[in-house]
């Protein structure tokens, strides 16, 4: 990234509403750096012949996240306690204690508090998360350019 630039990684939210918010927080000083450029003209500061800015900011990638949880007795999990499990565990990631974000790391062991209340009967040895669904570890770290995702397909309870 080059001196005196700005990148902003952004998930959601349309392209034109997003350029106009970071030029107007980020001002016209700087460079911006992206995969994804929009014109953007201020017609907020000059109503007479605005001139255009190329705003570019980034799209990450989308990364997959696998669980791997592992009970010390499977047989005693229920259907409706499976879905539960990978319920909590998508919960979790969206929007709980252990939300995914771009740049940052899933802990596999941020998700067992929320595991242990909702499934209380059920004792929790082991969770792990991968990014290929084959090799797991406790933790996972993303860049700037990822953004971790995940749905119930890819949460194997053994």
């Amino acid at each position: 990234m080059e001196a005196n630039s700005l990148m902003v990684s952004v998930v959601g939210g349309k392209d034109a509403d997003i350029a106009k918010l970071i030029l107007a927080k980020g001002g016209t000083g700087c460079s911006f750096v992206g995969n994804t450029e929009v014109i953007v003209k201020d017609t907020e500061n000059y109503s007479s012949k605005p001139p255009s800015y190329h705003i570019k900011f980034l799209r990450p990638s989308k990364e997959n996240v696998f669980f791997k949880l592992i009970l010390e007795d499977k047989t005693l999990m229920s259907l409706p306690d499976e879905d539960l499990i990978k319920e909590t565990i998508l919960n979790a990631f969206r929007n709980g204690s252990a939300k995914a974000r771009i740049g940052g790391k899933v802990i596999a062991s941020r998700f067992i508090c929320d595991l242990a209340h909702e499934v209380p009967h059920l004792s929790v040895v082991s969770i792990q998360v991968s990014r290929d669904g084959v090799a797991f570890s406790d933790l996972l770290e993303f860049g700037v350019d990822e953004f971790p995702v995940t749905s119930i397909y890819q949460i194997s309870v053994e």
